[in-house]
């Protein structure tokens, strides 16, 4: 065999370049595709069977509590319609104090204007 490889050394030169090239092909034709990362462990839940009348006590209870918090938004409502009206009755009372005060203001300007008028009548007779 040596002896064919020393009469044709470009055949071996051949055979080697050609080995070379079919090597370098299917490395470079090869998709070297990172694998995806393995999904993260589940966390595992512990279940715990409920009793369905459980269940109806606690959807009982949850619907009392928002029950409840439906009254007392409404007394909440109630109390501060009440206040408020309360407060306008009480601007409308200091209003009319307010008018009376000035009524009675100027009824004791013009008494006393007319007090004024007879003194200066009385003066001059």
């Amino acid at each position: 065999m040596f002896e064919i490889i020393q009469k044709n050394p470009l055949g071996l030169f051949f055979a080697i370049a050609l080995h070379l090239i079919l090597g370098a092909f299917m490395v470079f034709s090869f998709n070297f595709v990172e694998l995806p990362p393995p999904p993260p462990k589940a966390e595992v839940m512990q279940a715990v069977a409920v009793d369905e009348s459980q269940i109806k006590q606690e959807m009982e209870k949850l619907r009392r509590a928002e029950r409840e918090k439906e009254l007392e938004h409404e007394a909440q409502e109630k109390l501060l319609e009440h206040q408020r009206k309360k407060a306008e009755e009480a601007e409308r009372k200091r209003e009319a104090e307010e008018q009376r005060l000035q009524e009675l203001e100027q009824q004791r300007k013009q008494e006393q204007e007319k007090a004024h008028q007879a003194e200066e009548q009385r003066k001059k007779a």
